[in-house]
């Protein structure tokens, strides 16, 4: 509680700070409600308010991540210039940069939002993270769409404007049958597994019922990459397929395991990769879960 008065002992100029704060015996000070929302209105004006140039799309839930990934590249295979704001990775244009996971500062953020304009991008998808709504750094922004993944099903929060006949699984392709209206089509893309095609499905649905032309993105599915470790399929020299995903816990190596499994012809080998976060009793339980699913396990100590 006594930060804004170590705040000004430091010599800052000015201190925005919640009410029941113990004010400084000087220096300007401003007592607001919400100082993590001022804080982000603060950035987001330092970098001339980025976020009303763009149509901010934000996509929350348990499968965030991945959905929020097919609805940047969906939008930017049919020609929109979109960039992308998760947890871990922001990419504008050809710039794609690491971030570490959980840590959001308004100040970093509304620098990359500005970025982003200052690419003549129309679009920022945005993955919303917890850690970033309890932040309050995104209180600036009017987000055009908030679009929520539920699991298992992965169901999105519209009416089903585009609805799957049927379905044909591979190990490097899946084959769907869809339906938008009247017409049909077929879409062949990259992305395999149960759990990544309800992903594609669920972008897929959210962007017909904003207005997109579905023709326009069924042939978009079919040019874009898989989802970066969520069953990707990586090329290699050999008489099999490999695939990789970024399962960390007991549910998600399951579920990983159990879909690629449908999709082997042959014997499925898991490589599962250790990591300083796991303790001993959660390796353990991934070794466990594996042992089950695979018909041989090669266990390593690092990722």
């Amino acid at each position: 509680p006594y930060l804004a008065i170590s705040a000004v002992e430091r010599g800052v100029a000015a201190v925005v700070c919640g009410r029941d704060t113990p004010l400084p015996k000087q220096g300007p000070c401003i007592q607001v409600g919400d100082p993590k929302a001022a804080y982000a209105r603060a950035a987001a004006a330092l970098h001339g308010n980025p976020q009303l140039r763009l149509k901010t799309i934000g996509v929350t839930g348990p499968f965030a991540a991945p959905v929020a990934r097919l609805l940047h590249a969906l939008l930017n295979a049919t020609g929109r210039n979109t960039g992308f704001l998760g947890a871990r990775q922001f990419i504008a244009g050809d710039w794609e940069v690491p971030l570490i996971s959980g840590t959001t500062d308004a100040r970093d953020m509304y620098e990359r939002l500005a970025r982003l304009t200052r690419l003549n991008a129309d679009v920022c998808v945005m993955e919303l993270t917890d850690s970033m709504m309890a932040s309050g750094v995104t209180a600036p922004i009017q987000f055009f769409e908030v679009l929520r993944t539920d699991g298992p099903g992965i169901t999105a929060s519209h009416n089903r404007a585009l609805t799957m006949s049927s379905i044909r699984w591979g190990a490097s392709e899946t084959v769907m049958q869809l339906s938008c209206g009247l017409s049909r089509h077929q879409a062949n893309t990259r992305v395999v597994g149960r759990t990544p095609v309800q992903c594609l499905l669920t972008a897929l649905r959210a962007l017909v019922q904003w207005g997109i032309d579905p023709v326009a993105l069924l042939k978009a599915s079919g040019r874009i990459a898989p989802i970066p470790g969520q069953l990707e399929v990586v090329p290699v020299d050999r008489p099999w397929t490999a695939m990789v995903d970024e399962a960390s816990n007991p549910d998600s190596l399951r579920r990983a395991l159990s879909e690629a499994r449908d999709l082997a012809a042959g014997r499925l080998i898991a490589v599962v990769g250790g990591s300083q976060r796991h303790s001993p009793e959660e390796r353990r339980a991934l070794g466990h879960v594996a042992g089950k699913l695979a018909h041989q396990v090669i266990v390593t100590t690092h990722n």
